[in-house]
């Protein structure tokens, strides 16, 4: 990653394969690791950032109400059933984003990480899964902000949901994720390469429709 502007104080202008992006500063800090208990049985770990990603408050009939990405439901009854799901949400503590996590995972199948499991380095806020207690080579993120994950190398960046009823990107995500389960790679850093690009996931199959 490459900082171009320092702005404020607060942030900095980076640089990578995923564009141009503001990064945030936080306060540096570490968690205990591992993060995870050792008892996994499935082939590949996931790890969704929450924030921006699956739902966002608008307003709708005079009143503010949490809606969810189209898709949503599908896609989590599909990777809970074949891959160990971990959502992260460090927007929020705990007390404050449990009830988002509850509509997200109404069951608490997947494992909910929150901001007291990301780590603080160089002022910024990091969900680092080499603390997950995981091998890194089965580990992906998917991520509307990479630049808050590490290792980039285990990305996969996918746009921030506008409220769009139309939007298609996690039914993009979970054909990514179908292809996954029938590759079997050993590590999954070459497929996230692969599938990985600057603006939307939703592009890897315009050839398919075409």
């Amino acid at each position: 990653m490459t900082a171009l502007v320092v702005a404020g104080g607060f942030g900095i202008w980076a640089l990578d394969r995923f564009g141009i992006q503001f990064v945030e500063f936080s306060m540096n800090y570490e968690p205990v690791a591992p993060l995870l208990p050792p008892d996994n049985i499935r082939p590949y770990t996931l790890v969704f950032d929450v924030n921006d990603l699956f739902a966002r408050v608008q307003m709708e009939d005079g009143s503010w109400c949490r809606i969810i990405r189209p898709d949503l439901p599908f896609m989590m009854e599909y990777t809970i059933g074949q891959f160990e799901v971990i959502l992260w949400n460090t927007a929020q503590n705990q007390w404050e984003g449990e009830p988002v996590m509850a509509r997200l995972d109404p069951n608490r199948i997947a494992t909910h990480l929150y901001r007291k499991h990301a780590a603080g380095r160089q002022m910024r806020t990091i969900k680092d899964i080499t603390l997950l207690g995981r091998p890194i080579e089965k580990v992906i993120i998917f991520s509307s902000d990479p630049f808050s994950c590490y290792p980039l190398s285990n990305v996969i960046n996918i746009p921030v949901w506008d409220g769009n009823p139309n939007d298609f990107a996690l039914e993009d995500v979970s054909i990514v994720l179908e292809l996954l389960a029938a590759e079997t790679p050993k590590d999954v850093r070459p497929f996230v390469d692969e599938h990985s690009i600057s603006s939307s996931i939703f592009s890897l199959f315009e050839d398919m429709d075409k």
